[in-house]
């Protein structure tokens, strides 16, 4: 008995995420189709975008060429190969259906949903308690968890980094960083968190407690040792990259795909607010009007990106009193970096996604359902039906990054 109440909540999440996206599912296939278009089946419609390029890497690896006597990389180049793993894996053994290759980010998905109810139940209890799970089962980034991309495989890696962390096992938390650097950028960035909770306790305990010489040469070495498992994945891709590419850090040189900036226009660009008022330039995309995408399905996806950016910082906010200090240091370092990256390319774009990693938010919303319940249970059915419709422009073939 008591193990069925410990997973009724996340177990009712997960089923009705699979409710609200088969919904979305259903909604794809009887609308208008976008630019993209349709594809030979469904499980190609889910298969958009960056998908493609972590197959790519699974199937061929990174791929290098030369144009006009300058070494070029492939688009394939600027992705991080924790999830192409995953894939390259999986075909081997079941083959490469497109099906196969997002069942992983689905199966990654439904463990983040329980794994987040663990964590949320440390500090919550009752109807808050479902609250902030159903919020992050139903949350519109969840829409990849039917995609065939790594956001699931992050969450899941910065809920046991916390999980571990919260437990006093750094060297445990460690592990889980690297494996998230494995992933993505924002899986580097969340494993920051990590070394600062180990200066943070070792200046406590050095207050407390005067080293020797000896003692500060030893935990010297640990701490090296921690940093280098901490961002064994990030380390593991720069070494790899500069054997089979030439350059080890051909991954940022690809990323130019996106658009570049220099250092000082970056720092401009994050002053002015550059990331709210900008949505187009991307060299996909041009100037609204032209193809292959039109304006407003760029503003609408920008104004999408914006608002997640400002929920994310309410819920992280709401949360701070609750939660011991790292766990908001995970959601505003997520959230500046994620500021910093539209600041350097094209605007707000991709927030709904790219903001999932900020975990430690979604408690927040049951924290503030303690006094605002109807706004938080307004703002839960919000981030449904956003999921259910992101979900139904995907497989239509719109814009949804």
């Amino acid at each position: 008995m008591l193990s069925t109440q410990r997973y009724r909540i996340p177990l009712a999440a997960t089923l009705t995420y699979c409710v609200v996206a088969a919904l979305g599912i259903a909604l794809g296939l009887h609308i208008t189709a976008g630019e993209l278009g349709r594809q030979a089946s469904l499980a190609n419609d889910l298969f958009r975008w960056d998908s493609n390029a972590y197959l790519s890497i699974a199937e061929h690896g990174y791929i290098v060429g030369s144009r006009a006597a300058t070494v070029t990389y492939d688009y394939n180049a600027a992705f991080f190969p924790g999830y192409a793993v995953i894939e390259l894996l999986l075909g081997h053994v079941v083959g490469w259906s497109p099906i196969w290759m997002i069942l992983p980010a689905f199966g990654l998905g439904v463990l983040s949903i329980f794994t987040f109810h663990s964590l949320a139940n440390r500090f919550l209890t009752g109807r808050e308690l479902a609250l902030c799970t159903f919020g992050f089962a139903l949350y519109p980034g969840a829409s990849f968890m039917v995609a065939a991309y790594p956001v699931t495989a992050l969450n899941l890696c910065t809920i046991f980094m916390i999980l571990a962390l919260l437990g006093k096992r750094p060297g445990r938390a460690a592990i889980w960083g690297g494996i998230g650097s494995l992933f993505g950028p924002l899986g580097v960035v969340v494993a920051l968190v990590v070394p600062a909770y180990v200066v943070m306790s070792g200046l406590r305990t050095g207050r407390r407690e005067p080293a020797s010489r000896s003692g500060h040469f030893r935990a010297g070495l640990r701490f090296a040792l921690l940093l280098l498992v901490d961002f064994s994945g990030a380390l593991a891709v720069v070494v790899y990259q500069g054997i089979t590419l030439g350059n080890p850090f051909a991954l940022l040189k690809a990323q130019a795909h996106w658009g570049s900036a220099s250092l000082f226009r970056e720092l401009e660009h994050a002053l002015t607010l550059y990331p709210l008022r900008a949505y187009y330039g991307h060299p996909w995309v041009g100037t609204p009007g032209h193809p292959p995408f039109n304006g407003l399905e760029i503003y609408l996806q920008s104004v999408g990106s914006i608002v997640a950016m400002f929920t994310i910082l309410a819920l992280v906010l709401a949360q701070r009193r609750l939660t011991p200090w790292y766990l908001t240091a995970v959601g505003v370092l997520v959230l500046l970096a994620y500021y910093w990256f539209d600041g350097s390319v094209i605007g707000a774009v991709a927030g709904w996604r790219l903001l999932y990693i900020a975990v430690p938010a979604f408690l927040g919303i049951g924290v503030a359902g303690r006094r605002r319940w109807r706004l938080m249970v307004a703002l839960v059915s919000a981030f449904g039906v956003v999921m259910l419709i992101q979900v139904a422009l995907t497989v239509a073939g719109y814009f949804v990054v």
